[in-house]
This record gives C-alpha cells, sequence and structure tokens, in this order.
C-alpha cells in the first residue's frame, strides 16, 4: 500500500504480535521448502491482511473450536517445533480489541490461510 492508502488505528505492539504469531504458525506448519503467501488489501474500506500456508491444512473437527485457548490441535509442526495451543486465541482476542475480525480458512493436504480485517480510516493529507 502506499501513502494515498487508507490506514488502521491499533496498538502496534498488539498488531507485532499478530503479524509475529501467524507468520511464525504459517512457518512452523509448512513443509521444509514450502511458502508462505502474505498480502494485503485494501478493499471498500477495510483492510485485510492475509498469511496463507503450504502445510498439511488442519483438520475440519479442530477448526471449529481453532480459537478457544489453549487448544492444541492434532496438526503437528513440520519440524517438531514447540506449540501450547494458545496463539490463535490470543490473535482473535487482541484483533477484536483493535475492532477487527478474523478468520481460517484450510483444506487438509492444501494448507491453510488466516485472514484480518481492520476498519480502515483515510489518510491524513498533509497540509502545508
Amino acid at each position: 500500500l502506499t501513502a494515498e492508502h487508507p490506514m488502521m488505528q491499533g496498538n502496534p505492539v498488539a498488531l507485532l504480535r499478530v503479524f509475529d504469531n501467524l507468520m511464525s504458525n504459517a512457518i512452523k506448519f509448512s513443509p521444509v521448502g514450502g511458502n508462505v503467501y502474505v498480502n494485503l488489501e485494501d478493499e471498500d474500506g477495510t483492510l485485510r491482511l492475509s498469511i496463507r500456508d503450504e502445510g498439511e491444512g488442519i483438520n475440519p473437527k479442530d477448526l471449529s473450536q481453532i480459537f478457544s485457548h489453549p487448544k492444541k490441535i492434532s496438526t503437528r509442526p513440520t519440524a517438531g517445533e514447540s506449540s501450547n495451543g494458545l496463539g490463535l486465541g490470543i490473535v482473535k482476542e487482541l484483533v477484536e480489541e483493535m475492532d477487527g475480525a478474523v478468520s481460517i480458512e484450510s483444506t487438509v493436504g492444501l494448507g491453510t490461510t488466516i485472514q484480518i480485517t481492520f476498519p480502515a480510516i483515510p489518510h491524513p493529507t498533509v497540509q502545508s
């Protein structure tokens, strides 16, 4: 996004924690050599951040409770990393505290996409 695109208001420390958690999960659950895709869009007054991995995906029975914490899922990190099951519950709380929303889509064998959306605010114009 460039300077003329909308911005969002939020807690920078919380935003960093959200982004760090989502990126860490995408990397942790992806196969060695797999890709992680990050996309940021400005659409109709909403900023949408999507993070998609090429991991094994999340079992459908786990998806309905994925934002509960602590919630350990049946999917295991690909390199034996630790996972305490707290991350996505905390992500949801932090995003919602900043008037955002979080959603997840996953297909076993194909990977997972997590989207967070925030209301956009117009970029302030510089007055001379």
